[in-house]
């Protein structure tokens, strides 16, 4: 009785058992460190989805919500100082520079104190960092009221100006000078972009404002920081 073909068949029949058992257990292992790994991944992620939204949302936002500060990183407000004005509102100078050059940069001060003037009328911004390059307290303070006003009631005054200016002395640091606008073209239009009547009011026929004002030196720019009306008939043709 032989006992060697069983006992053959059986040992090739456990080694196979065996590399079975084997190549299973490393199958299981992979898998057992691949679904952790993978949760991890998407954990992982998760937070940078619903994190981009968030991220994203600043920018839709405008950039000039009141209340709201700019970046380190944002570009410096460009600075405007139109002494024509703007294309709708643009400013008619009826001046010609004298031969002092003194007077001459005061009048090229006052210009673009009114040409910025009528720019911010147009689109009133109480933050305008053009503000502090023409005025200085009190009139930089009833610029400011001013504009907020219009910004809140959502106003903007456009058309041509006609203006007029002497330099009536310079000394000191201090300058005075007489200027007349005529704003007969101006109207003034509301949130909707309609005409806004104005109530009715004794002015003269052509609207021309007359004023006498006060400049100080100041940062190497004459700017204004007093004006007092003057009758019409006081305006230099």
């Amino acid at each position: 009785m032989t006992v060697g073909g069983p006992t053959g068949g059986a040992a090739v029949d456990d080694v196979r058992l065996r590399r079975r058992l084997v190549w299973m257990a490393r199958i299981s292992a992979t898998a057992a460190v691949a679904v952790p790994l993978a949760g991890l991944l998407v954990v992982a992620r998760e937070p940078e989805r619903s994190a981009a939204p968030a991220e994203a949302a600043p920018a839709s936002l405008p950039a000039s919500l009141p209340g709201t500060v700019r970046s380190p990183s944002s570009p410096p407000q460009r600075v405007l100082l139109p002494e024509g004005g703007t294309v709708s509102s643009p400013v008619v100078w009826r001046v010609r520079p004298g031969a002092d050059r003194g007077k001459n940069v005061v009048l090229a001060a006052y210009k673009t104190y009114v040409g910025t003037s009528v720019r911010l009328a147009e689109q009133p911004d109480p933050d305008d960092v053009a503000l502090t390059q023409i005025a200085l307290d009190p009139q930089l303070g009833r610029l400011r009221r001013a504009l907020a006003a219009s910004a809140t009631a959502g106003h903007s005054l456009r058309g041509r100006v006609v203006a007029v200016a002497r330099v009536e002395a310079v000394g000191g640091g201090k300058a005075v000078v007489v200027g007349c606008l005529d704003t007969v073209a101006q109207r003034l239009y509301g949130p909707d972009e309609r005409v806004v009547l104005r109530q009715r009011v004794r002015v003269p026929p052509s609207r021309v404002s007359v004023y006498r004002v006060w400049m100080r030196r100041d940062g190497g720019r004459w700017k204004v920081y007093v004006l007092a009306v003057l009758p019409a008939s006081r305006c230099l043709r």
